[in-house]
């Protein structure tokens, strides 16, 4: 395409497009088609670390957010559906949604101890660019074996009205938490609905890339 000239100090165009000999210095040249922006500094174009995306957006793009879900339809008065979540060698951002057909409490755990074999199964772990897959995939186990479910750091109830007078709750945050390296964390919903209830929690942690 040809490159346009957007308004004073703006410059839209492909990455193949020649960029202009010279511009006003603090002309901004956005690629659209590789969300890159540069600079002119008056002697020059320099790439600005920039993302013309949000920054969601740009992690799904880059391959490094993941969707880590867990369902249950039959959980027990009182008990508790878990979900817990290993960090690899490096840090991840999270944030969570939790939902329940009935009264609910959620809770977030970090530093669970797990039992040796640590039983539960496989939570679904699904890269959000399907382009890139799953491969490098972290860790994430539902129901396993906890001896210690570690130190709270956050809880929450949620209230649907209980037995016949039951409705649905959701909890959710949608600030990220900053998750260390190589550290388990236990998500729990608890029913207390008064009856059986269907639960679900899903996580969207993305790899910190900075």
């Amino acid at each position: 395409m040809t490159v346009v000239h957007i308004q004073e100090l703006l410059y839209i165009g492909l990455s193949t497009d020649a960029k202009p000999a010279s511009a006003t210095k603090g002309s901004k040249f956005i690629e659209y088609d590789h969300d890159h922006v540069f600079l002119w500094d008056g002697t020059a174009w320099r790439e600005l670390d920039e993302i013309v995306t949000d920054a969601a957006h740009q992690r799904v793009h880059n391959g490094e957010m993941w969707m880590v879900t867990a369902l249950a339809t039959d959980v027990a008065d009182d008990a508790s559906l878990d979900l817990v979540f290993t960090t690899p060698a490096l840090d991840f951002h999270v944030t969570f949604q939790i939902a329940a057909e009935g009264s609910a409490i959620v809770f977030v755990y970090e530093d669970t101890v797990l039992d040796d074999p640590v039983g539960g199964s496989a939570a679904v772990v699904k890269n959000a660019n399907r382009v890139t897959g799953d491969a490098g995939a972290p860790t994430a186990l539902v129901g396993p074996t906890i001896t210690g479910v570690g130190t709270l750091l956050f809880n929450q109830s949620l209230p649907g009205g209980t037995g016949g007078n039951a409705s649905g709750g959701q909890g959710e945050r949608g600030t990220e938490i900053v998750l260390a390296p190589s550290t388990n964390y236990l998500f729990r919903v608890t029913n207390k609905k008064g009856n059986q209830s269907t639960m679900s929690i899903a996580l969207l942690p993305y790899e910190n890339g900075d």
